[in-house]
């Protein structure tokens, strides 16, 4: 006999249950859950577990049909046009618990709790009206939480997750079913990862990296989803490393890399994306490696080369990416050779 009471179909659909993003709230294949014979006794057992507001005995799960009318997802009494309220127990083939949910006029309500197959809780969800309300949370199969997503009035507030270790993996604001806030991600150690900004779901504003001993690693602004200024990245002993402007994700002004000793060892100059400006490169002593001039991509001008002992290795000339001509030196300062090829059979030489 069918147990809880019924509604009839009349009633207004409710919006979808379905998660904004199914892809966190979604387990392997393995862990789909089939409907199977009900167990009155097993259920009477466990049912003390789970607050529900409605306490009469759950029916099982084959006597209730899911349908969907148009975005809302509502439960009837199986075979009939009437809208289910009560309680419902699933189990797996082995009859442990499945699952233990609340339906009133056809919608979800109230807490909402499954199992693993072994006996270990999965997730509780709780709802209201049909739509998630309060704390829903998941759990691994070790038995660690795996994460948390809070829901108010307006929809999802916050998701969180964590390691199967335990501590807190991520932590990631929302509004109006998009994220909007500062997110952050954490290492294993608890140690902040990444932080970043997101305004109606895309990223904005400064997002900073720090490596695992803490120390800063990188840091970039973003406007409008795309990288804009400068980009700058330390070595995990807290050195600059390297800055690079950027604009529209395309690098832009000035390019700089820096050694372990703290002296620079390039600096070059782009403009939307293509080398333009001065280049200079320099030894780990510190001396000027080699200097020239780009334009639009391309070598142009004077390019002059050192050895590392500051004497002078080449001299060559260039003319929109073609050499013109070219001297050599030893370090002693004695001169290799030279020579001079006409502008119309100069060949593009490879950056």
């Amino acid at each position: 006999m069918m147990r809880g009471t019924m509604a009839n179909s009349s009633a207004s659909p409710f919006p979808s249950f379905l998660d904004p993003l199914p892809l966190l709230d979604s387990l392997p294949p393995k862990r789909q859950f089939h409907h199977v014979k009900f167990y009155p006794l097993l259920a009477l057992l466990i049912s003390p577990l789970v607050s529900l507001a409605d306490e009469e005995e759950p029916v099982g799960n084959d006597e209730v049909q899911w349908r969907q009318i148009g975005d809302a997802s509502l439960v009837y009494v199986k075979d009939t046009e009437d809208l289910f309220t009560g309680r419902v127990m699933a189990f797996w083939p082995d009859g442990s618990a499945q699952k233990l949910y609340g339906i009133k006029n056809g919608v979800r309500e109230g807490l909402w709790t499954e199992w693993y197959e072994d006996g270990q809780k999965f997730k509780e969800v709780h709802w209201r009206q049909g739509k998630r309300y309060g704390r829903s949370s998941w759990w691994y199969e070790n038995g660690r939480k795996w994460k948390e997503n809070h829901f108010d009035d307006a929809g999802k507030s916050l998701s969180i997750e964590f390691y199967d270790s335990g501590p807190k993996l991520k932590e990631m604001p929302w509004k109006d079913g998009k994220l909007h806030g500062k997110g952050r991600y954490f290492y294993e150690n608890g140690q902040p990862l990444r932080e970043v900004t997101f305004d109606g779901g895309k990223r904005t504003g400064p997002v900073v990296y720090w490596h695992q001993n803490g120390r800063k690693w990188k840091e970039f602004a973003l406007l409008k989803g795309k990288m804009n200024g400068v980009y700058s990245l330390w070595r995990e002993n807290g050195q600059l490393w390297k800055e690079y402007g950027v604009k529209n994700d395309k690098l832009h002004g000035r390019n700089t890399i820096w050694q372990t000793s703290g002296s620079k060892l390039k600096e070059v100059f782009y403009e939307e994306g293509l080398l333009s400006g001065p280049l200079t490169t320099w030894w780990i002593n510190g001396a000027i490696q080699e200097k020239g001039f780009f334009k639009e991509d391309r070598k142009d001008g004077l390019f002059m080369g050192f050895h590392e002992n500051g004497a002078k290795a080449y001299e060559a000339r260039f003319r929109n990416g073609s050499r013109l001509s070219l001297e050599t030196w030893y370090p002693s300062g004695e001169k290799i050779g030279e020579e001079e090829v006409a502008p119309g059979e100069a060949p593009r030489l490879e950056d």
